[in-house]
Parts: C-alpha cells; structure tokens; sequence
C-alpha cells in the first residue's frame, strides 16, 4: 500500500508538471535563475537577487545534475511548441527535482509514524500525506517549500530514532538531515529545538546526561550555514541584501522584514483558512483526534505512545504553530511542515475512534480519503488541460491579422504567442526580466531563430510621451494615444486595485467586448482567479469546491477591440 501511494503521488505531480511554463512561472522563480548563475559560476548577482532568496541547497542539488541540453543561437526551428518548450527548461528541470523529492515525504510520514503507532494505522498516515492538496500544491513549483517539508519530516524521524538508539550512527543521520533541512529553506531552523530536546530527554521522558556527541549537531548546523548561506549573508549591513539586522523594531534579511508589530494574531485565521480551502478531511481528523485525546485525559486513559517520543514531536510542533498563528503574515505554505505532524495526530484520533466504535470508522476514514485524492487527480488534470492564458492565445490567433492589428497586453499577462522584432524592441528592458523566461527567452533569440508566426505584441503602458502616472490616474488618455487595437487585460481581484479596475472601466465604455476567458462560469460569484497558489477567498465556494467545478486554472482574461 505505501508504494501504491508513492506511485500515485509521483504521477499526480508529474502530469501537467509544466503548466504555465513558460509564460506564466510562479511569480519567485528565482532558484532556476539561482541554478542558472552557478553553473556559469556568476560572481554578480541578478536584479532579482535570486541568488539571495532562499539558502542554496536545491539549487546546488539541481545545479549538480547534467543540464539540459542548450538551445543551439541558429537554427531553422520556427515551431512555437519547440521554443516554448526550450524556454521552459529551466525552470521545469526544478520542478522535476522538486516533485521527484517530495514523493518522499510520504515514506517520511509514514517512518515518523511508525515509531509511535502500528504499520497499519502508519500506512493511514502517510496516505493522508500522499493525498494532501497543500503539498502536491508547492510540489509542482519550482520553489523550495515542498523539499523543506520533507528534510523537516526527516529530521523529525532521525531525532526519534536516535532518541531511541543513541548509536553514532543515527545521530550523525540526524545531523545531514538537520544540514539539509536548515539549508534548503530558512523556516527549518524551527527543527533546532528538536536538536537540544533529544540531547537531554529519553525515549521515556526521563533527563539524561547531556549526550557530548550531540556537538556533532552543533557543526552540522555550521556547515549549513557556511555551505548555504554564503550569498545570503554576504554584504555589510548597511546593504539591503547582507547580515540580518535589527532596525526599530523589524528585523530584516535579505527583502524579508518581520516586525514585532504583526505579531497580533491574525496568523491563525489564516490557519483556518488553509485548513478549511485546502485541507478539510484532514482538519476534521485533527479536531476528532483532538476530542479523542480530551477525552481520554478526563479519564485519565494511559498514554499509548512514549512519552519523550511525544514530546520531541510536540517541542517542533507547538513553538512552530505558535508562530504560524500569531504572525499576521502567515501564508498557506507555512503550514506545509505541519502535514505530516497533523496527518500522524489524525491517524492515531482514528486508532482510537475504531477501538471505541469498530470496524465502521476504519471504513469510514478510508472512504473520507476518497475526497482528498478527487482533488489531487482533479488537480493534475487541471494542470494538464489548457489554461486560461493559452486559450486567451488561441482566440487572439483567431482574431489577430498578423502584422496589422497592434496587441496591447497588460504587463502582468505574457501570452504564449511569438512577439515581432518591432515589439521586443518596443519593450525594452521589459522583455529581458529573468522573471519573464518567455519573453525574455524571445529577446536573445536570432533573427533566423524566432518562432512564427508572430504577432505584434506590446506591454499595456504609457507612451513615452505621456508620464506612468497617466495610466493610473487617467487610463482614457493612455488609450487614445494608443489607439486602435486588441486588449488584453487581466480582470480585476478585489477593491485594492483600483488603477486596474478604472483601466477596465476605460476599456468598457471606449471598446467593443470581445470575450472573457475564465476558469470556470460554474464557479459561482463572478469573475475569480484560479492561480497558481489557489488563492483562498474569504467565503465559499472554498478552494476544493472550486478545483472541482473549474474547466481551467489560470488569471480572468478579457479581450476588448478598441476602434478609435
């Protein structure tokens, strides 16, 4: 059964991996860029700071693979599907790493399990890792969030083992997970407090002598931080990108700034929030574990699992969660440490609930699985299926007479369509953002070496003889120096984008609707993006729902003519 999950897990990743690539990558995309830099051993640093974002572990790992094949400068290759898919490589070839890896937490969740519940109920838990959506989520993006999650299940299973065996060997397992861990994302140093718990505290509970090897662990962490770290603490620290710093109260590393000030809260609606949008029938497994436990305090029932085991879990899994709740910045990804923790509460909430009720819950917690793999299937076909940028694509092909009629695009839409000579010159500096790999891709391509057909493609700005400013406060000057022309324009989310909403008012009352492509008309409510992060709303219909109703994933495109 666990390698029925492991194969189901790695084929929901690995179909429809390149979705959006590569015109509309998750917005970081900075460890392929990171990649990219060492393999040509770049000592400068890009305008994204891309080598400063995350620590290096997953890009030195992809960086070690062989690189796929370069692209040649010319060639008679005009295919579209060809160089989107050159242009792609980059960023899919870390996709890859990351799905391939994140396969692994769910023989992680299920080795963490098993030091404290039985193979049957272990093999419960690792399912339940297997169909979370948050994780398959991260484990199809070029970022590090899903690998961290599994390095932080890692070190959690080598600290029980050593707890339980104290032998050199598993603590020096212990210290390259805690090594990898902490290199791979900055959040894994929550794991430190598992590090000192095991070195004073039994299998049973009991204080032991502090274990002198355990500076074993010590170096480890070093190495991280000296083998990880380098570009992250490089600078002074009167630069933005250098030694973290204290400044009124807000500590700032690298472009993050955490202030004392957000920590009112606000952090655990966003809990619920994930829960409730992403992860429902293990939420209801927790709370009913939960219940479970209370009950079984008030009655004084013996504890089932010892108790130092326990408490090492508990010592990552309290502070962590304190956190997550009280900063008011916390994000969906934040709680993917969690999963396997949560997945292994929720497996031995069911333990209990089927020695008190019987065989009836064990089969009604194995059909409640059968709601978290829908989504997961559902999703990989999603992700597999055309977006709604590519059918946006398609229809302005229908629409366009190449050459003729000038395609004016908002700058945070980049089509999967060949731009002309006329317009990536047009665009400047634009069109060389490493962040843009698809038209940045298109600008260093040769003449003789450009897709076909192309299309006179603009990004949606002011002229040059009208100032930025005009775009947002007066979008109708913008459009009739423009002129004629298709628009394409991302359909607002939300009040807080304002300049955004009068663009699309301006657009409404000069031009001649054309069409609007969406996720999905089923999903009720209007207009609503269906991204690559699945932003959760603030009411129903709650993300699942919506992931089962949708016809496509993507931004709300509209299409207006304007005939000035």
């Amino acid at each position: 059964m666990l390698s029925l999950a492991c194969c189901l897990a790695l084929v929901v990743r690995v179909l429809g991996l390149s979705h959006g690539l590569p015109y509309a990558p998750e917005p970081d995309g900075h460890v392929p860029v990171h990649v990219s830099m060492l393999r040509e051993g770049s000592q400068s640093t890009n305008q994204g700071h891309s080598d400063r974002q995350y620590p290096s572990a997953l890009a030195r790992l992809t960086a070690l693979l062989p690189a796929p094949d370069a692209a040649p400068t010319a060639s008679s290759v005009t295919d579209l599907r060809t160089h989107l898919d050159r242009a792609s490589r980059s960023v899919l070839e870390v996709r890859t790493v990351v799905a391939v890896v994140s396969v692994l937490l769910v023989p992680a969740t299920w080795w963490l399990a098993r030091e404290l519940l039985s193979a049957g109920w272990s093999t419960f838990a690792s399912l339940l890792s297997a169909s979370s959506m948050l994780v398959l989520l991260f484990s199809t993006q070029a970022r590090p969030h899903a690998v961290s999650t599994v390095c932080v299940t890692l070190v959690l299973c080598a600290a029980l083992r050593f707890q339980a065996r104290g032998r050199l060997r598993e603590l020096v397992v212990l210290a390259a997970c805690a090594c990898v861990a902490v290199g791979t994302l900055h959040s894994a140093w929550a794991c430190v407090p598992v590090l000192a718990w095991v070195c004073v505290i039994d299998r049973d509970g009991r204080r032991r002598p502090f274990e002198r090897r355990a500076w074993i662990l010590a170096v480890a962490l070093a190495v991280a931080v000296l083998a990880f770290y380098g570009t992250l603490l490089s600078g002074t620290r009167e630069s933005s990108w250098g030694i973290p710093r204290v400044e009124s109260g807000t500590l700032i590393f690298s472009n993050h700034r955490v202030n004392l000030a957000d920590f009112d809260g606000r952090g655990f609606l966003s809990l619920a929030r994930t829960v409730v949008h992403f992860e429902p029938n293990l939420g209801v497994l927790v709370l009913l574990a939960a219940g479970v436990w209370i009950r079984g305090r008030a009655r004084h029932e013996p504890a089932t699992a010892p108790r130092g085991a326990v408490g090492l879990v508990l010592v990552f899994v309290l502070p962590y969660l304190l956190a997550f709740g009280l900063f008011a910045k916390s994000h969906e990804r934040f709680f993917l440490p969690l999963v396997p923790c949560a997945a292994v509460f929720a497996a031995w909430g069911s333990m209990k609930l089927t020695a008190l009720l019987g065989g009836r819950w064990r089969i009604a917690v194995l059909v409640g699985l059968a709601l978290p793999f829908t989504l997961c299937a559902r999703w990989s076909w999603l992700c597999s299926s055309p977006d709604t940028l590519e059918l946006a694509a398609r229809r302005i092909e229908e629409l366009a007479v190449r050459g003729d009629t000038p395609i004016f695009v908002q700058a945070s839409l980049d089509l999967p369509l060949a731009r002309d000579a006329t317009s990536l010159a047009h665009d400047g500096a634009r069109v060389r953002n490493p962040m843009r790999p698809w038209t940045c891709y298109q600008a260093t391509r040769l003449e003789s070496d450009r897709p076909e057909p192309v299309y006179p493609l603009r990004d949606l700005a002011a002229p040059a003889k009208l100032p930025y400013k005009e775009l947002v406060g007066h979008p109708e000057r913008v459009l009739e120096a423009l002129g004629r022309g298709l628009y394409v324009i991302e359909f607002p989310q939300g009040a807080a984008h304002a300049s955004a909403w009068e663009l699309r008012d301006a657009l409404a009352s000069r031009g001649v609707f054309v069409e609007r492509i969406e996720p999905g008309d089923e999903l009720g409510g209007g207009a609503h993006v269906l991204g690559y992060q699945l932003e959760p709303r603030s009411s129903p219909p709650w993300t699942w729902l919506r992931i089962l109703r949708a016809s496509a994933i993507g931004p709300v495109v509209e299409i207006r003519r304007l005939t000035l």
